[in-house]
């Protein structure tokens, strides 16, 4: 189940070529998931010891659950020496620390706030601790170191790009220009020929009312 949600915290985060899962190394490990960034692969592992905690969760008396404690401790210790050994390879590319998921927020509060020998040994081997809430806000955060190097590689051509709109934009500009010209010149000649053809339309009122009347002109006959 940590590998499967391990997946798709991944899936549901990330481009597909921003990591690989079963990722395999020159001497055969397999790490359930690597992340590419710009410093190297960051190797995950989602394989945890949950047993003893389980047991130690149910304990009945308080020594049972310190003795069941010790054995858990030992456990994650063992673990994160497996995954400093097998994971963390700067010749292979990986950047010089790894992840160890834990899959459940409650195991992950009982190390970290509740077994501080936990967190430091991890942080001498260079192992980081994360629960799905912290490696979501990890992987996020890679997410957006990704984006701003893309931003930063493709920045030629998007400067190029802006510049050529910008071109495009004066010459647009300037056309509409000569558009507005064109339709104020037009507006103006319309403007013209009303007030002349309202000139000829008055003169033939004019001369209208100078024609004779009709028995007038019947006598002039």
């Amino acid at each position: 189940m940590g590998e499967q949600f391990l997946y798709e915290l991944l899936e549901n985060s990330l481009p597909k070529d921003l990591y690989k899962t079963q990722f395999k190394f020159k001497d055969g490990n397999i790490a359930d998931a690597v992340i590419k960034t710009a410093t190297g692969l960051i190797a995950i592992d989602s394989k945890f010891p949950m047993e003893n905690f389980k047991a130690m969760s149910i304990a009945e008396t308080q020594d049972e659950r310190d003795r069941l404690k010790k054995v858990f401790v030992r456990d994650v210790k063992a673990r994160i020496d497996e995954i400093s050994s097998k994971y963390i390879l700067p010749a292979e590319g990986t950047t010089h620390f790894a992840i160890m998921y834990v899959p459940a927020e409650n195991v992950f509060y009982e190390l970290i706030v509740n077994t501080q020998e936990i967190e430091d040994y991890a942080k001498q081997k260079n192992v980081f601790l994360t629960s799905p809430n912290t490696l979501s806000y990890q992987v996020q955060s890679i997410l957006v170191a990704y984006k701003q190097h893309e931003l930063e590689k493709h920045a030629g051509e998007i400067l190029k790009s802006l510049a050529g709109v910008k071109v495009e934009a004066e010459k647009f500009i300037d056309e509409m220009g000569v558009l507005e010209r064109h339709i104020g010149n037009a507006y103006k000649t319309m403007d013209s020929v009303k007030t002349r053809f309202g000139k000829i339309f008055t003169r033939l009122e004019t001369i209208q009312e100078l024609e004779p009347p009709k028995e007038q002109a019947k006598l002039l006959e």
